[in-house]
């Protein structure tokens, strides 16, 4: 669920074919095509599974070029995530963060305020959306028959060669606007000074595959995507009801307010955040 809801963040903050004109009312029209389809996968019972791949130009981590499988279910506040080595469990009034490499169980407190908070996107906010048209340029493309795509890139600043670029591409059934895939591209220009190279440095990374000179100055340059291919995505209560269960993992004891795990956890450790 962490890496979900910062995925998700990330869509909301930073956000071929045949483009529509950045007109004032098409751009309007545009940002209700985005709060639909966001309205869409933020709805009361859901589930998918998906490949996420990592991308990174130049590659200088094992973990730029990661791909990692997951499945999401969500019945009203209640959500199970699974990507890679993690689990997240928010259920009842609980919250369990699992990582299967090191075999660890966290265990917090979660309210029912706190949960509906943590799945609410600002997707209707009027400043939310004022934010999206002047922040961004936003164009509509039909991919095919069935799938169109919408593209948020942002809007570049011209007078200077520092630069964070984003650019996201959003590829949706037409009819039903669930996700088939959805790809973040981050391109970083800035000036390299000393403090940046001694923090590559100090980091293992060879800083000459990042600094490049232009205009006769050095610029840190490089480009991260993230690349996420929805698969057997469904909107419908009962699949969304197969979710996974906190008590597959553990047993609590009320009267003790003390945990132990069961089944294929037997061995994991528990941390009681309460």
């Amino acid at each position: 669920m962490k890496q979900y809801k910062k995925y998700l963040i990330l869509v909301l903050l930073v956000i071929g074919q045949k483009s529509y004109c950045q007109k004032a009312a098409d751009t309007t029209a545009l940002v209700k095509e985005f709060t639909t389809l966001m309205s869409t996968t933020a709805q009361p019972y859901l589930y998918y599974s998906c490949i996420t791949k990592a991308g990174a130009e130049p590659v200088v981590l094992a973990e730029d070029t990661i791909t990692t499988t997951g499945v999401f279910y969500k019945v009203l506040n209640d959500i199970y995530y699974s990507s890679g080595q993690d689990e997240m469990y928010i259920q009842d009034s609980f919250k369990l963060q699992i990582n299967r490499e090191r075999k660890t169980i966290w265990i917090s407190k979660m309210s029912e305020t706190a949960k509906e908070k943590m799945t609410m996107l600002p997707i209707n906010n009027k400043q939310f959306k004022t934010m999206l048209q002047k922040k961004f340029t936003i164009s509509k493309s039909i991919i095919d028959d069935s799938t169109d795509e919408l593209k948020f890139e942002t809007r570049q600043n011209t007078s200077t060669l520092s630069n964070i670029t984003t650019t996201i591409q959003m590829d949706y059934i037409t009819k039903t606007y669930l996700l088939k895939n959805m790809n973040i591209t981050m391109r970083i220009q800035e000036l390299a000074g000393d403090n940046i190279v001694a923090a590559l440095k100090s980091e293992g990374v060879d800083e000459t595959k990042l600094i490049q000179t232009i205009d006769s100055v050095k610029y840190l340059v490089r480009k991260q995507s993230l690349n996420t291919t929805f698969i057997n995505i469904d909107p419908k209560k009962e699949t969304a009801m197969q979710m996974p269960s906190w008590k597959d993992v553990v047993d609590y004891d009320v009267a003790t307010n003390k945990f132990t795990t069961k089944g294929a956890y037997k061995e994991y450790t528990i941390t009681k955040m309460f």
